[in-house]
């Protein structure tokens, strides 16, 4: 078996892993937005609804939409063919999200461009969110792959797995290397499929980039090379390294058949032969005249040279900016759904949970309250202890027993409330804070000792460990509160923050990594210092840590960021709902061990967003008028 068929078996192989039993390589994706005013559809979690994709072909569009508009043509970067055929004399001009490249009306009747979210599944094909440029009309309908143009940034992109950094390093050192004849050109998105061929490879520039691109097919099987499935791909890379580009555009070429089922010859031949088949067919095309495809090549890649991706807008990271312990930062999908226009209701009352539904919130508290339990069970294993929930038909409520060793009588009896288990880093020692029914005392367990927790000083905020240090908040004096953090009884903090009436600013004391962090009245305090002064930000709010890396909110320029684990996730909005009192409380931001939900306005509409680092099975949930 020579290389190629090597790396063609080793890549189906890898495909069929990523996904077993699928009838088609890849699935295009739809997407559908809420229409004007209160939403009227029924959703089903975990099927992220996005904005509709703004259209339009008139010039003078406004700023943030796609536009298109007749314009001169201007000459390419680089010439990617010795006698480039005449191109058409008016193309017409594309801009979007600080993106621009031009491209002739004969190929397509408009190029619409929309911001996709993060997908979560399969794992293996994860994707960050990204823009998208759709060709409508395309010259060449009904083909397998959807014509488009896809923009990614490279550090959301690095994180969805191991592979996707791997190719994305790959490409980096073709573009270095630069091979007339590459085994396997690294190739974005990732399919379940394997690359089939390589013909008219060519390294091109665009305005501020450099790339490679060249035609191919992607199948899980040894299958004819055909104009139903053959594509134009360029993979390239900003000169700045944070931008990724790839453009998917079916081409056609008359000396191929029409589709698979239109191959005149023996599949068991080509089966059989099939390194020569690809090298023949690699031959075929690379000897065609660039204008004898469709649509044309010069058409493609002068398209291609005229992009120009502006740089993204930098926004300041979290503290500390990465993991003191080079611990991969996991996953996090963030799916949104609109529930309703502002001008109609928002969060804060009673009356919004039913257009949500109290069952999907039940399930997502459901699922934090697991996720903490198995948590605590984890951490305690080392101290011979577990946590074993009973739920209490009287109470209508779980309570938790704790249990040592094989003792069958527990420790302590009836956990109203569990807090998360934090460990000293030398394993040495650990603390529980719970409270017990019916009185309601408030304890601290240690690996030795139950101690009496005074809830009232620490605003229920219950002590962690920094290291092999115990972290304590104490808070005195009210309506004026000053708070002190200290470390073993050491002070290394004092803030002052003000209570109004029921509402309480402390909202969390956490850590990680030796770092700890308290979250007191939209400020975040991390190590004693705030991040919100450090960083230039309005408020920061929303503290929580989500597979034990640190999230939060921060409010920039007008805007509502999301901070993971040191980076900046791309979704923005105007609003998000959080550190409200009383009834209002219910829509407050919450987290669980691996999933956080939030209400957040953009744009006149309240979206209900969950962010998660797993695949949640399917909870139905509707909204009403």
């Amino acid at each position: 078996m020579n290389n190629r068929r090597r790396i063609w078996a080793v890549v189906l192989i890898l495909g069929t892993m990523i996904l077993s039993g699928c009838v088609t390589a890849i699935a295009e994706r739809t997407t559908t937005g809420p229409a004007n005013g209160t939403p009227q559809v029924t959703f089903k979690l975990w099927q992220p609804a996005t904005a509709e994709p703004t259209k339009t072909s008139e010039p003078g569009s406004t700023t943030g939409m796609a536009t298109t508009e007749a314009a001169a043509t201007e000459e390419p970067t680089r010439a990617p063919e010795p006698a480039p055929t005449q191109a058409t004399a008016q193309v017409r001009n594309v801009a979007y999200e600080g993106i621009r490249f031009t491209f002739d009306p004969a190929m397509a009747a408009e190029v619409v461009g929309e911001r996709v979210p993060p997908t979560k599944d399969p794992p293996q094909l994860r994707e960050p969110g990204h823009i998208q440029f759709s060709l409508e009309g395309y010259v060449l309908p009904g083909t397998f792959h959807t014509p488009r143009i896809l923009v990614y940034p490279v550090a959301g992109y690095r994180t969805a797995n191991e592979q996707v950094a791997r190719t994305i390093d790959k490409l980096q050192q073709l573009l270095v290397d630069r091979p007339t004849n590459p085994d396997l050109i690294p190739f974005l998105p990732l399919f379940p499929a394997g690359q089939m061929m390589r013909a008219r490879v060519a390294y091109l520039d665009f305005q501020n980039g450099t790339g490679v691109r060249f035609l191919t097919q992607y199948a899980q099987a040894y299958l004819p090379i055909n104009n139903h499935e053959l594509f134009y791909t360029f993979q390239g890379l900003t000169d700045d390294g944070q931008t990724y580009v790839s453009a998917i555009l079916p081409v056609a070429h008359p000396s191929l058949p029409a589709s698979q089922a239109a191959y005149q010859g023996d599949l068991n031949v080509l089966i059989q032969s099939f390194d020569d088949y690809i090298a023949n067919v690699e031959q075929q095309l690379n000897a065609q005249d660039a204008s004898s495809f469709v649509p044309e090549l010069n058409v493609l890649d002068a398209m291609i040279q005229s992009l120009e991706v502006a740089p993204q807008q930098a926004v300041a990271p979290t503290v500390p900016e990465e993991n003191s312990e080079g611990t991969d930062t996991p996953f996090l999908t963030v799916n949104e759904f609109p529930v309703v226009a502002a001008a109609v209701d928002g969060p804060g009352h009673l009356e919004y949970t039913d257009r949500i539904g109290e069952e999907t919130l039940d399930a997502l508290r459901a699922r934090a309250a697991e996720g903490l339990l198995a948590q605590n069970n984890a951490a305690l294993v080392p101290f011979d202890c577990r946590l074993v929930p009973r739920f209490d038909l009287q109470g209508d409520r779980t309570f938790y027993d704790l249990y040592q060793g094989e003792e069958d009588e527990p420790l302590l009896l009836g956990l109203s409330n569990v807090w998360p288990v934090s460990v000293s880093a030398s394993g040495s020692d650990f603390v529980l804070a719970a409270e017990k029914a019916p009185d309601a005392v408030s304890l601290l367990v240690r690996k030795d000792r139950v101690e009496e927790w005074d809830t009232e000083a620490s605003m229920l905020l219950p002590p962690v460990y920094v290291g092999d240090a115990l972290a304590s908040v104490t808070c005195t004096g009210f309506p004026a509160l000053t708070c002190q953090v200290a470390l073993d009884g050491r002070a290394v903090y004092t803030g002052t923050a003000l209570a109004a009436g029921a509402y309480m600013p402390l909202r969390a004391l956490t850590s990680w990594d030796n770092h700890w962090a308290l979250e007191m009245d939209d400020h975040l305090i991390v190590d004693g210092e705030d991040v919100g002064q450090a960083r230039g930000y309005d408020a920061a709010f929303g503290l929580a840590l989500i597979r034990s890396r640190p999230f939060y909110f921060f409010e920039h320029e007008g805007s509502v960021h999301i901070s993971y684990d040191g980076q900046t996730l791309p979704e923005v909005y105007d609003e998000v709902y959080h550190n409200q009192c009383c009834e209002g409380s219910i829509h407050n931001v919450a987290a669980g061990e691996d999933v956080v939900w939030f209400h957040a306005l953009r744009d006149g509409t309240w979206y209900f967003v969950v962010g998660s680092t797993t695949v949640v099975g399917e909870l139905e949930w509707m909204r009403t008028d």
